[in-house]
């Protein structure tokens, strides 16, 4: 009795600190896992989304959203060289499209992302409370950085005292309930067979297949002899970035400098071409007005991507890992080449 009540003594007094740290480590501990969410959006009570998520080592991934009561579903599957994606509302199966690793490193409500985002968070304890069966804490985490496809303010999530996985959480941008998920069925740890993210297509899907052939890789004595604008490159990167290899895309004479940091599996990717201003200025959800020196921009938290242009070329400055601030600072440190 002595022994049980020190460890209740000693779990109460844990600070959100510790809480936060003790949830990041036993993430660390853990290979594979699979689990399914129950997703509403307030006000909503008839619609709802029931999600099944599986990862493992290094890199599969496969996720799935069922929608009700539309009775739709979205897959997207990641097995390590190939991806898919599913939309059965149109009923189309793209193989290898671009931006679905970001859909699935960067999906909030994903656990890899959600460890991401607390770790780049200021938690605060509010409370303790039994949710499904599970003591569990509550926690607020207020997002230091964007690392997502939303737009994120911060995070109350529940988190299960005695395994530390999330069991539920709640999305807020500013102090707006967006999204609401409850964790169930988590398994760690179980050998997740390489099958599950295996995935072929409903037999009457429509298949596309991008066109995802890179141009040929060029070095920049020739990418010059090709543009009829002059070359920026950043003066500033951050640390473990280096030029990997330079690209040239004749449809549209754009010049693509690819840098890559090996340490955090990052690309970082420097796109310029001729400026050719659109009929109608696009708006994307999760956009804010920046300034690059004395050019007007924009950055889409979203894609994580910064675009401006000097009415003559266009840039466009994208990563997966590198916040807004990151991509500014580089941004401003672009001259032209010699």
């Amino acid at each position: 009795m002595l022994l049980v009540s020190g460890c209740t003594s000693q779990r109460s007094e844990l600070t959100a600190d510790q809480i936060k740290q003790t949830t990041i480590e036993k993430f660390e501990t853990i290979d594979d896992y699979t689990y399914t969410m129950n997703i509403t959006l307030p006000n909503n009570s008839t619609n709802y989304i029931v999600s099944e998520v599986s990862y493992k080592e290094p890199g599969k991934e496969k996720m799935t959203l069922h929608r009700y009561p539309e009775n739709t579903d979205f897959t997207a599957v990641n097995n390590g060289s190939t991806i898919w994606i599913y939309n059965s509302e149109d009923n189309i199966a793209t193989r290898n499209p671009s931006g679905v690793t970001s859909l699935l490193e960067l999906n909030p409500l994903n656990y890899r992302s959600f460890i991401k985002l607390i770790n780049n968070s200021s938690p605060e304890l509010l409370g303790s409370e039994t949710l499904n069966g599970k003591q569990s804490y509550i926690m607020q985490f207020k997002l230091n950085t964007q690392q997502s496809i939303i737009p994120l303010s911060k995070t109350k999530t529940w988190i299960g005292k005695e395994n530390y996985l999330p069991v539920k959480s709640e999305l807020y941008i500013n102090d707006t309930l967006i999204i609401t998920a409850f964790f169930r069925d988590f398994k760690i740890n179980e050998n997740v067979s390489d099958s599950v993210f295996e995935y072929t297509p409903p037999e009457n899907a429509i298949i596309m297949e991008p066109d995802n052939t890179l141009p040929q890789t060029i070095n920049l004595d020739e990418a010059k002899s090709k543009v009829d604008f002059n070359i920026k490159i950043p003066t500033y990167l951050p640390k473990n970035y280096e030029m990997d290899y330079i690209q040239y895309v004749p449809e549209d004479s754009s010049v693509v400098i690819y840098y890559e940091n090996d340490r955090y599996r990052d690309i970082l990717v420097v796109l310029q071409r001729p400026y050719m201003k659109p009929e109608k200025e696009p708006r994307i959800f999760g956009q804010e007005n920046v300034t690059i020196g004395d050019d007007e921009g924009i950055y889409s938290n979203r894609t994580r991507t910064l675009e401006w242009n000097n009415k003559s070329v266009e840039y466009i400055l994208q990563s997966e890992k590198l916040d807004k601030d990151e991509l500014i600072k580089i941004a401003e440190s672009m001259e032209i080449t010699q």
